[in-house]
């Protein structure tokens, strides 16, 4: 199982399997680490697999969408390849949430707020799937996908994130949930 992130600027990165954390459970800032960059992004997963997948049959190669954050922890500039390469494979960096929302979490035009220390860094009422589609589009071009991998697409460019002594929270929610799919602290050592 692969996560294919599709990146704010159109470029196609694979990450392992190892970088997926599931479970909101706090991540941890690798004390190797100078810089911190994060996205909100929005993903599916992989139900048939498929090489050159045309948009308009996206619908048949993905179940519905929710929402998450990702994480590249670099140890400099993620203009430098080789810092960009490493980011993209630090263990549970990417913050995927499951078991996935069904239909019944969310409606297409449910909006969805990321929160960071109480503050909104990221709102969005859009349906994500025509973009999504296009994302699938797009990287079945470069990579053959298999069921069980993730498709997610970076929903702005990356922002840097400057963790203190303090624990930063993220907080994702859809607005008619009750509760939040999206919950864990940044914690720098």
């Amino acid at each position: 199982m692969n996560i294919v992130v599709e990146s704010a600027n159109g470029f196609t990165v694979v990450r392992p399997d190892t970088t997926w954390e599931r479970y909101n459970r706090d991540f941890y800032v690798p004390d190797f680490v100078s810089e911190l960059y994060w996205t909100p992004v929005v993903f599916a997963t992989v139900i048939r697999p498929g090489k050159f997948i045309k948009q308009g049959f996206a619908h048949r190669y993905l179940s519905p969408a929710a929402y998450g954050v990702i994480f590249y922890p670099a140890e400099g500039k993620l203009d430098n390849p080789d810092f960009f390469a490493q980011a993209c494979c630090i263990n549970h960096s990417s913050f995927l949430p499951s078991p996935f929302p069904d239909d019944s979490w969310s409606t297409p035009n449910d909006a969805f707020t990321l929160a960071i220390d109480g503050a909104e860094s990221f709102a969005t009422s859009l349906d994500p799937t025509p973009f999504l589609h296009g994302a699938l589009e797009h990287a079945s071009q470069r990579v053959l996908l298999r069921n069980g991998d993730l498709l997610a697409l970076e929903l702005q460019p990356r922002q840097l994130l400057t963790p203190g002594s303090e624990p930063v929270r993220f907080v994702g929610r859809y607005a008619n949930a009750s509760a939040p799919i999206i919950d864990f602290q940044v914690i720098k050592a």
